[in-house]
């Protein structure tokens, strides 16, 4: 359908959103089968580079918001293919783009689905400032609590052709539960950075992706057994980093055996693993 509909007058801001998608669906579905993703992101990279993202118009439109879609799409899943230290390139150059669009700043669009979006790309940007932090050990980049947009809710602020019914155990989306646990863990893990949590703080972190859990269905479809299974690691990824954070502060001296950090970190998988 894609290559059915694509003309002259195909906008170069929605063919560099629609790429990202269907290079990053497509390489994901099916990673041995290369050559249909090869096309997309030749196709992408040809358009990018004739567009430099620092010096794009900036202004607040569908279409600014669109190609910043796709490059964020694009660069966040070669974030995955690259070392640690080549990974979040983009990001400085990302994050100021979406603050000179006040993406950072929760208002009143005239669309409520709008509102959604800045949401989103907004706490993505602060999701991957601390896996940067997390790969690199560099300071981050957006300091927490110094902007006002709002997280992104479990259910959609509009009425969307998703949208499963009323607001209740059975109808939330599991995905978009796992994505808000993703997102609490970037908040809480940004805070942490700058300020060690106390036993209770850390119990709350780990009851709250329990709570999370409890309103993904059990049911065993491969969507809902990975959402459950990935806000089961967001409590392993929060404890190993505590416990990193810990030992590189020397923390752990004199620190109790029934230490709510040291308990988890000993029993954590992720903490064993051998890398």
């Amino acid at each position: 359908m894609f290559w059915k509909t694509l003309c002259p007058s195909t906008s170069v801001e929605i063919l560099v959103l629609v790429l990202s998608v269907l290079f990053t669906g497509s390489a994901n579905c099916n990673p041995r089968d290369t050559e249909q993703s090869s096309i997309f992101v030749r196709l992408y990279n040809e358009i990018l580079s004739q567009i430099d993202i620092s010096t794009y118009q900036i202004k607040d439109s569908v279409g600014t918001r669109q190609i910043f879609q796709g490059y964020l799409i694009m660069n966040t899943f070669k974030a995955n293919q690259l070392a640690p230290f080549a990974s979040y390139g983009f990001l400085p150059q990302a994050i100021r783009l979406a603050q000179s669009l006040r993406y950072n700043v929760e208002s009143k669009p005239p669309e409520p689905v709008e509102l959604e979006v800045r949401r989103r790309i907004w706490w993505h940007l602060v999701y991957l400032d601390v896996e940067s932090i997390i790969a690199n050990g560099l300071t981050p980049i957006i300091p927490y609590n110094r902007y006002t947009i709002k997280m992104p809710p479990l259910t959609y602020d509009y009425k969307s052709p998703f949208d499963m019914g009323s607001a209740s155990l059975k109808t939330f989306c599991p995905m978009m539960v796992a994505v808000q646990g993703q997102y609490q863990w970037a908040h809480h893990m940004q805070k942490w950075f700058e300020n060690l949590p106390t036993q209770d703080e850390v119990l709350h972190f780990k009851v709250l992706m329990g709570t999370l859990q409890a309103l993904v269905p059990k049911e065993d479809t491969y969507e809902h057994v990975w959402a459950r299974t990935y806000l089961e690691m967001q409590i392993d990824r929060a404890y190993c980093m505590l416990g990193l954070r810990f030992w590189h502060l020397d923390r752990f001296t004199g620190t109790e055996c029934h230490s709510e950090v040291v308990k988890y970190v000993e029993l954590s998988p992720f903490w064993n693993m051998e890398f």
